[in-house]
């Protein structure tokens, strides 16, 4: 286990460090900078840009980055002078994780049992039923249905507000747009799952033993269809935390996702690169707890051996 993990940190390293140097260079070929939309003299400019180093060739400007990134430094706003980056994602971050933590919760609280329930009565009307809205709900994009709750439930009836934070109901329409996607995935994932298992030779040997199906199904089903439930649900968490910048500008959440897509527009280089970096460690470390994860379920996966 401990191999295990110390090889996938050291992949982790190397992934951020392709992702630094790959988002560096993209950003500095996009035409413009971030002072070219102000109304300021050429001599001011080049004297801002000396002040932050853009004034110095890409190359080392992006030797000095990994320097300082290299020391946990992500450097400074551009646009916000006198914060930090590092700063910047402490003081936003937390507004993300607490709507998508939410949505992830109740994405597994409506997604899962559903693709139980869908399996347990296969074939029925239920079960079709579950299996429309699953394939419904998972084509649709997430801003889309964004959107449409802002519209319906803001504007329409006037029933929930469409900004902010500032109450437990501002987080309704963010959380239900961002949940209703994955709870269909993993709605559909589980039955499939189920379905699966229980085709297999044991559990028709415990249904010729007398055994229910309920029982099956719950006590022994359930736990070997797990797997696929907890690799299909990791990417999903790390989609909801990092993913949801739309649905933040949406709906004006104060969250790093929105404040990342008004940093791209304001060409905030060092905002943009850390915010990059910071969401790509994120991933990393979340895909690597599914992994473990993977052992408290099945005993028999050896991650050493892979």
């Amino acid at each position: 286990m401990i191999k295990y993990i110390a090889k996938r940190v050291g992949f982790g390293v190397l992934t951020i460090f392709v992702v630094a140097t790959l988002t560096f260079f993209l950003m500095n070929m996009v035409p413009g900078g971030p002072f070219t939309s102000d109304k300021l003299s050429e001599q001011a400019q080049a004297l801002i840009m000396a002040k932050y180093g853009l004034d110095q060739p890409v190359p080392v400007q992006y030797v000095n980055y990994l320097g300082r990134l290299i020391h946990g430094d992500l450097g400074t706003s551009i646009v916000n002078v006198g914060y930090s980056v590092n700063d910047i994602i402490a003081d936003k971050f937390p507004v993300s994780f607490s709507v998508g933590i939410i949505a992830i919760i109740l994405s597994c609280l409506i997604g899962i049992p559903l693709g139980i329930l869908a399996a347990y009565r296969r074939g029925s009307a239920m079960d079709r039923v579950i299996t429309s809205l699953s394939s419904l709900f998972s084509s649709l994009p997430g801003f889309v249905l964004a959107v449409i709750l802002l519209y319906v439930f803001g504007m329409v009836l006037h029933a929930l507000p469409t900004s902010g934070l500032t109450s437990w109901q501002g987080y309704v329409l963010p959380v239900l747009a961002l949940s209703a996607g994955p709870s269909a995935i993993l709605s559909r994932i589980t039955r499939a799952s189920l379905l699966d298992v229980l085709s297999q030779d044991f559990t028709r040997f415990l249904k010729a033993k007398g055994m229910r199906t309920k029982v099956i199904l719950f006590k022994h089903a359930l736990r070997n269809a797990a797997i696929p439930i907890v690799t299909t649900l990791g990417p999903l968490a790390a989609g909801i935390l990092v993913g949801n910048l739309v649905v933040e500008t949406v709906f004006s959440i104060p969250g790093l996702g929105s404040y990342l897509v008004k940093c791209i527009s304001q060409r905030d280089y060092p905002v943009i690169m850390g915010t990059t970096i910071f969401y790509t460690a994120f991933i990393i470390v979340i895909l690597l707890l599914v992994d473990i994860v993977y052992c408290v379920i099945d005993p028999r996966i050896k991650l050493d051996e892979e």
